[in-house]
């Protein structure tokens, strides 16, 4: 085993790496990172005589390195580099314990939900249910308050047992899984929107703009044509311009009177297969979407292009037979 690393040849580079992390600068901190990972690289592999405060500051600068890849969208990096931190905190034990762990399993476990690996996300919740578990291993969570990962009207909306079993931002997270589960994407949205962590920025963007595909997918579904405010209020787009551009992007057409949006017709037809795939009718169960049908039925023109026999109509019968054949089967 190679003899003990000297961190007192290293307090310069890593009170540098502190000064630039603190600042947000992320190109200032390049330079003393590489120098400390490369110094610190055989305590981290488990090839250098292990002392308490070379694994202090080795824990500290990765969980650095990590929240850096995360603040500049580098989420492969960032995976990679909390898996090798984690190997660490059982080896410093609580003395002192770090600030920074729930944040990063928070932030860990948010980019597992962005990628829509369920198996890896549950089993990484179940994993901190083991009774061996420390208040350490997910409470301790000091950083700097404007990077939490919370929004501010969780408190009245989540389940206060995720905020006591898992602390408030793991269980922030958790509670974000189980509204996109039961198609709560209207909760989710309004969450991510209030969101001002710049270590989650990207993953918010990642998960915002996932929810409001599968929303736009059930408007297409459940619609022939849509009032531009109606899709407005159900895609969270309070802004014209961000609206025209999804409403672009997903190929939407604005109506000749200048008050609906249109949906390509190959689109418009996947209605009439819902008995088929009844996935979209979650994402037609987020909030205000019965205001919006009332709107639209108030509408001459959208009852005149098919009234009670449109696509919404469809997708109504569909689920009903739906249900019928469950009910044979019982």
């Amino acid at each position: 085993m190679a003899a003990p690393v000297d961190t007192s040849k290293l307090q310069a580079s890593y009170a540098a790496l502190q000064s630039a992390f603190n600042a947000g600068a992320i190109d200032a901190a390049v330079a003393p990172l590489t120098e400390l990972r490369v110094a610190l690289a055989p305590i981290v592999m488990g090839l250098a005589h292990r002392d308490t405060p070379s694994l202090i500051m080795a824990r500290d600068v990765w969980e650095m390195a990590a929240l850096l890849a995360a603040r500049s969208s580098d989420f492969a990096t960032f995976e990679r580099l909390f898996f090798q931190v984690s190997t660490l905190y059982p080896r410093c034990g609580t003395s002192p314990a770090s600030n920074r762990q729930g944040h990063l399993l928070a932030l860990h476990l948010l980019f597992l939900l962005t990628e829509n690996r369920m198996a890896d996300f549950h089993a990484a919740l179940a994993r901190l249910d083991k009774p061996e578990k420390t208040p350490t291993d997910v409470h301790m969570s000091a950083v700097d308050s404007s990077q939490h990962i919370g929004g501010s009207t969780l408190s009245a909306e989540a389940d206060s047992d995720l905020i006591a079993d898992y602390g408030p931002e793991v269980g922030y997270v958790a509670q974000l899984e189980r509204w996109l589960s039961g198609g709560a994407y209207n909760k989710v949205l309004k969450e991510v929107s209030s969101n001002q962590s710049s270590d989650a920025a990207g993953l918010f963007t990642v998960l915002s703009n996932t929810v409001r595909a599968e929303i736009a997918t059930g408007i297409e579904t459940a619609y022939a044509p849509l009032k531009i405010d109606a899709a407005g209020r159900l895609l969270q787009l309070h802004s014209k311009a961000d609206l025209d551009q999804f409403a672009s992007q997903r190929g939407w057409r604005v109506s000749p009177c200048g008050q609906k949006y249109c949906f390509p017709e190959a689109v418009a037809s996947c209605s009439t297969m819902a008995s088929q795939n009844f996935g979209a009718s979650k994402s037609s169960l987020i909030g205000d979407v019965m205001q919006v049908d009332s709107d639209n039925a108030k509408d001459s023109d959208q009852q005149s292009q098919g009234g009670l026999f449109g696509p919404s109509a469809d997708l109504l019968f569909a689920t009903l037979a739906y249900a019928q054949e469950l009910d044979q089967i019982v």
